[in-house]
């Protein structure tokens, strides 16, 4: 036991006493990440080459966040929020007639993972509030428990605790799943570029370049909400994956010219 310093104590640098209270940091997390990466690379003739790769992958340990206990740091154990499963990119360029190179570019990721917790519950009295819905771990949704899931869990929680108090005394209401809603979305977007290289005097060259981001517009949604008790927000998107021009974002094209010399 360290004692308290008395008033004379208080100002010598050389006292074995404590002017107050020790605080203690400790890094309520710890995530394991394990992958395993596979690429493919094929070179042909006139140009034209390809190469894919794809990543399988786990990124799970305890988390902060929802469902986090101040009475236990380290038992809300599941996947991070930023655990992608499969990732995928294929790419190529391909000559074609005219002298012209189209290159192209395919990415996919699988969705995020998903917790759907209780805004202003707090189940376990540890003082802190946006509980995880009974039955759940963090970031289960989509890592092993889908809509049929929720649904079921949801009836379950209606009957066993709704019209009841929570350990702080904060009245539990009955849960409305929306009649529209998702849990999350995949990222996936396909680029290309079509470019000619115009030979022009001796070394200089012109290319002229036309690139086309996200061709076929996917919506690559993002910020999905996941509070039950907020029934007009649950499950809906807040954000796209990027709102900058370019891969991922809204569909955009460009024109463009380059010179060496």
């Amino acid at each position: 036991m360290i004692p308290v310093c008395t008033a004379i104590e208080a100002n010598r640098p050389d006292a074995l006493c404590s002017r107050g209270a020790i605080n203690v940091q400790l890094a309520p997390y710890g995530l394991t990440y394990k992958a395993l990466l596979v690429r493919v690379e094929k070179r042909l003739a006139h140009g034209t080459q390809f190469l894919a790769s794809y990543t399988y992958s786990h990124n799970v340990g305890a988390n902060v966040g929802n469902g986090f206990s101040l009475e236990n740091a380290l038992a809300n154990v599941g996947p991070s929020p930023n655990d992608v499963p499969h990732l995928l990119n294929v790419g190529g360029v391909v000559r074609l007639p005219l002298s012209l190179d189209l290159g192209f570019n395919f990415s996919f990721a699988s969705a995020a993972p998903f917790t759907a917790f209780l805004g202003n519950i707090d189940f376990d009295g540890d003082g802190t509030t946006g509980d995880l819905l009974p039955g759940t771990t963090v970031n289960v949704f989509n890592r092993g428990l889908d809509r049929q899931d929720l649904a079921r869990l949801v009836r379950e929680f209606n009957a066993r605790y709704g019209g009841r108090s929570d350990a702080r005394g904060t009245p539990i209401p009955q849960l409305t799943l929306p009649t529209s809603y998702a849990l999350g979305d995949n990222y996936h977007s396909l680029d290309i570029r079509i470019s000619r290289s115009i030979p022009i005097t001796g070394h200089s060259r012109a290319t002229l370049l036309l690139e086309a981001f996200n061709v076929y517009n996917a919506a690559n949604l993002s910020g999905f909400a996941g509070d039950l008790t907020s029934p007009g927000t649950f499950g809906q998107p807040v954000s796209r994956a990027t709102q900058v021009f370019g891969s991922g974002g809204p569909r955009s094209i460009q024109l463009g010219a380059r010179f060496a010399f």
